[in-house]
């Protein structure tokens, strides 16, 4: 058992009850942990992970933390189970394993980059525009995920470690480019152009790490419940 903090700062007891390799990943150093948290009001167990896609209760663990605004911080003496339902897990299992190179390349900066691309963080500030179950296409410089065009699939975003860098379009038809450009002035502060598409600085379009692609019509959240 293993005595850890939730993201309010508090205390659990976790158990690790299982570990496996994860059959999807090619390299085989990429392992699930099956953990359950105990209960303080009984003293019985539950899942420390809610359900993936996979229908399974599994973690990756990853050195250091991540704040509110889904930013990495460092640290040696500090694991994260990162559980497979979440961003951090899933960008773990698309291929960006902040522990690893390729080509001399770190992937910690791409994995930071699929954290907030997954959640659709334009900002980086930690605000989500995006719903479970959506279906996205990630694709990157290095090739670790490349592009599979779909006939309704419309590019999305650049995004880089610290948020979006261009925005083409929201992932919600219910949201409007230029109110989500309003809420990021220090990542979009070049504001539109005149064709209605997101302008940045170009410095910041030089540190993107990857794209993404989504559904040229998805509803809105509160679209879906009309």
């Amino acid at each position: 058992m293993v005595t850890a903090h939730n993201e309010q700062g508090a205390t659990l007891t976790l158990r690790i009850d299982a570990v496996e390799r994860d059959t999807r990943d090619p390299d085989g150093d990429l392992f699930l942990y099956e953990a359950s948290v105990r209960e303080p009001a009984d003293g019985s167990w539950k899942p420390f992970c809610s359900v993936d896609r996979e229908s399974k209760n599994h973690a990756i663990p990853l050195q250091g933390s991540w704040d509110a605004t889904r930013n990495h911080l460092p640290s040696a003496k500090v694991i994260t189970f990162a559980c497979t339902s979440g961003a951090l897990g899933k960008c773990a299992r698309f291929g960006y394993k902040p522990w690893k190179t390729v080509n001399g390349i770190s992937l910690a900066d791409y994995h930071q980059a699929c954290v907030h691309m997954v959640s659709a963080d334009y900002c980086g500030d930690g605000r989500a525009h995006t719903r479970e179950g959506t279906q996205i296409d990630v694709y990157d410089r290095l090739g670790i995920q490349k592009r599979e065009p779909g006939e309704d699939m419309v590019f999305e975003a650049g995004w880089s470690p610290h948020g979006a860098v261009y925005l083409h379009k929201p992932r919600y038809g219910g949201e409007k480019l230029e109110e989500l450009v309003a809420q990021c002035p220090t990542a979009f502060g070049a504001g539109l152009h005149s064709t209605g598409r997101c302008s940045i600085p170009r410095r910041r379009w030089t540190g993107g790490r990857m794209r993404s692609s989504s559904p040229s019509h998805v509803l809105s959240p509160s679209d879906r419940r009309r």
